[in-house]
């Protein structure tokens, strides 16, 4: 799926709803696993888009709001469920994460040990997954989507991830490798206009 846009959601209450909805815009899931978030119990999917399929026409699915570069607001309809969805730099694909608060435990804390979280910088959610050592954390900040990618993925650098792709400065996705280990960034504007939200994920 390396120019599939791909979703990741968290399945809850209201989620489960809203994963049909994804998979009638023609979404597909590739992934399965159990996840601790924010210390509770849930499960995190990923989804691939067939070829033709849209991931602004699944947010517009799920009533929200697509930007120039992404989505990010709670769903309408409901509230307990938040959605992050970024169509990233053109070849690299997209990503996305959806939510159940409500399947939360305590509050986040930045998970990567090997290089620290950009100052200005708000966790909003961490999952992992202690099977494959995946991780997944949302943090929020008011700097632009472009700057906060840039700020992240240099601190990365520090530990020894090199960037993969895309080469394109600037970028509001990027992937970074090391050894096996691949580290996603990827960033969008909030719905409400207040603020950039950025997903990390490494598997």
């Amino acid at each position: 799926h390396s120019r599939a846009s791909v979703w990741m959601r968290l399945r809850g209450g209201g989620v489960r709803a809203a994963a049909e909805r994804l998979e009638r815009t023609g979404a597909h899931e590739v992934y399965s696993s159990d996840f601790e978030i924010n210390g509770g119990r849930g499960v995190i999917s990923v989804y691939g888009f067939a070829p033709g399929a849209s991931w602004r026409a699944a947010a517009s699915a799920l009533g929200v709001q697509a930007g120039a570069g992404g989505a990010a607001a709670a769903l309408p309809d409901d509230p307990g469920t938040y959605l992050v969805a970024s169509g990233g730099a053109p070849g690299s694909g997209g990503f996305a994460v959806l939510t159940d608060a409500a399947d939360g435990g305590g509050s986040a804390e930045w998970p990567f040990d090997d290089f620290s979280m950009p100052p200005g910088m708000t966790p909003g959610f961490t999952a992992s997954d202690s099977c494959t050592g995946s991780v997944a954390c949302m943090v929020y900040t008011d700097v632009e989507p472009d700057a906060a990618v840039s700020a992240v993925s240099g601190a990365a650098r520090t530990a020894g991830w090199s960037v993969v792709s895309p080469s394109v400065p600037c970028s509001t996705c990027i992937f970074l490798g090391r050894g096996d280990e691949v580290l996603v960034i990827s960033a969008c504007r909030l719905a409400s206009g207040a603020g950039t939200g950025v997903l990390v994920m490494r598997y």
